[in-house]
């Protein structure tokens, strides 16, 4: 899809998503259609994912930029883990960026838009998981049903 489209798809779907999105995603549609508006490799990923020890989930197997990360939790607060592979075991494999989370709240992340290049970190691909604290692969109690990630084909 059309960086242009996929852009104004999120704007529009804001105002429905939770606490904090709305502005969010407002803020982030200003900067991010300045950097992306003529390429196709803009991309929105929504997924559920694993929540305490197994295989992480694959949000891509390739090299990234990660503008923007989402997360709508449920009844438990915890940590989501982002790994810089194309697979990944929570809790076991090196972690690349850490996103706490509180219960039954939405978070969203602007990352790229600091200055900070996620290039850099996810170079080989993206997974990720959630957990109770950050250096074990504890379950959280209610998992996380969504989590949605704003990336792009790193250049």
């Amino acid at each position: 899809m059309p960086n242009v489209t996929q852009l104004f798809s999120a704007l529009c779907d804001a105002p429905y998503r939770g606490d904090g999105a709305v502005r969010g995603i407002r803020d982030f549609y200003g900067w991010i259609s300045e950097k992306e508006h003529l390429s196709d490799a803009f991309e929105i990923s929504t997924v559920a994912p694993i929540n305490g020890t197994g295989a992480a989930t694959v949000i891509a197997t390739q090299a990234v930029r990660l503008y923007a990360v989402e997360v709508i939790s449920s009844g438990s607060a915890g940590f989501l883990t982002l790994y810089n592979l194309t697979a990944a075991t929570v809790g076991v494999s090196a972690i690349s960026m850490v996103i706490p989370f509180a219960a039954d709240q939405t978070k969203f992340v602007p990352i790229y838009a600091s200055g900070y290049d996620a290039a850099n970190d996810f170079a080989t691909g993206l997974t990720c998981g959630t957990v109770t604290a950050v250096a074990t692969s504890t379950a959280i109690g209610t998992g996380v049903t969504q989590v949605t990630f704003f990336t792009d084909a790193a250049p």
